[in-house]
């Protein structure tokens, strides 16, 4: 076989995510999400719907008992996956690859509560008598109705929040607040708390939600962590030296892995073979 006939078989094993999610309800039940047009029934609630295209919509949910006690839901997209999903107040939120948010149903009456892991982009519905709170790992991000994206992946060094639209006010856990204008970025070192703000282009931040990758002066390490997620293959470097390669380019989400490689090459000297579903990444 000619390394472009194994390339081309390697391409079709490492195809990019899907529309692709897991609703695990208040009683422990899972369903999985995305394979059609469904209505979904959950203890005491009714209303909720499911669209492989449109997402997950609480917006129309029903509490049937009338009990107070609220249930909390949790959405779960893979590795390699993607879903939206609109909340019970009208929010709307896009999960990335390997995230997971846990809501409650319905939102309490003087607050608006959820929990991220990983990455999402809010679209937060207006409303002044109740905060909107992102709960993540060491912090809060707080706001009353704007559009943002936080990334707060386990396996990364920092905790991102980029603001797009509105006004928002990111807590690190025993430090002073951080309020960002549009534009603006905070990044939180996961270990220290210490929190800097930065001015960027959100688009670049929000991109993912369009079906694109965008990478400004990143490094090759922080890269390979978001095709790990988006493709589901695990990644082996010949040298330390070679994660610190620098790389600017935009690349479609929709494209086959051994393509956004080739891309990549281009204009660096790395080279990237692909091994099953292993990517090995050396110096040309």
């Amino acid at each position: 076989m000619s390394r472009e006939e194994g390339q081309l078989a390697e391409a079709v094993a490492m195809e990019p995510g899907t529309r692709k999610a897991e609703l695990i309800l208040a009683g422990g039940e899972s369903i999985a999400l995305g394979q059609a047009t469904v209505c979904i029934e959950a203890e005491g609630l009714a209303g909720i719907t499911d669209d492989s295209v449109r997402g997950l919509d609480y917006s129309q949910v029903d509490v049937l008992d009338g009990a107070a006690e609220r249930r909390y839901n949790t959405l779960r997209v893979p590795v390699g996956g993607f879903y939206k999903l609109v909340l019970p107040d009208g929010s709307t939120v896009w999960l990335n690859a390997a995230s997971e948010l846990h809501f409650p149903v319905p939102f309490a009456a003087e607050k608006r509560e959820v929990y991220l892991t990983g990455e999402g982009f809010f679209q937060v519905a207006r409303d002044t008598s109740r905060q909107f709170v992102v709960h993540v790992e060491g912090a809060q991000v707080a706001v009353l109705g704007t559009s943002f994206n936080v990334s707060a992946y386990g396996d990364e060094e920092e905790v991102v929040t980029t603001l797009a639209e509105g006004a928002v006010a990111f807590r690190p856990e025993g430090r002073v607040e951080v309020r960002l204008r549009p534009g603006e970025q905070s990044v939180m070192e996961a270990a220290s708390g210490t929190t800097r703000v930065q001015a960027v282009d959100p688009s670049v931040y929000s991109a993912w939600v369009t079906g694109k990758f965008v990478f400004r002066a990143m490094d090759l390490e922080a890269i390979m962590r978001q095709l790990q997620r988006w493709y589901g293959c695990t990644v082996f470097y010949t040298s330390e030296e070679v994660k610190q390669q620098k790389f600017w380019g935009a690349v479609g989400r929709d494209m086959e892995l051994r393509k956004v490689l080739d891309i990549i090459e281009e204009t660096t000297n790395v080279r990237f073979d692909i091994k099953g579903t292993t990517v090995v990444v050396g110096k040309t």
